[in-house]
């Protein structure tokens, strides 16, 4: 399993990783801005290359800026959009030819809890 974390929360990651008993032969830990479109068609079809196939991609990512809608700055609206919305478009974009062409892999869509 490769799990993606934010650029710069390796410690919450690797907290995560430890809570939930894993080990290197489990779980990859795997950076990755999946609101950042070129950064993930850029490094994905590396990691597909480096792991010679994913199985399943999981899109999970959500955040929340709440707040009164008249008062929401553009860039609390954008942040949530790009993490909520974009993320899907980023990360199963560059997986999604390799899937089909193995057949048996599976894409899914979970709301994120922040949803």
């Amino acid at each position: 399993m490769i799990a993606t974390y934010f650029t710069g929360n390796l410690v919450c990651a690797e907290q995560w990783f430890e809570e939930k008993k894993f080990n290197s032969d489990q779980v990859r830990l795997f950076e990755l801005d999946v609101t950042n479109t070129a950064e993930c068609a850029e490094r994905l079809p590396i990691l597909l290359e480096e792991e010679g196939t994913i199985d399943i991609v999981v899109n999970n990512a959500g955040i929340t800026r709440d707040g009164l809608f008249k008062k929401m700055a553009a860039e609390n609206w954008h942040a949530v959009i790009d993490t909520n919305l974009n993320s899907l478009f980023n990360v199963t974009q560059p997986c999604l030819l390799p899937c089909v062409k193995k057949a048996a892999a599976a894409l899914s869509t979970f709301p994120p809890s922040t949803a």
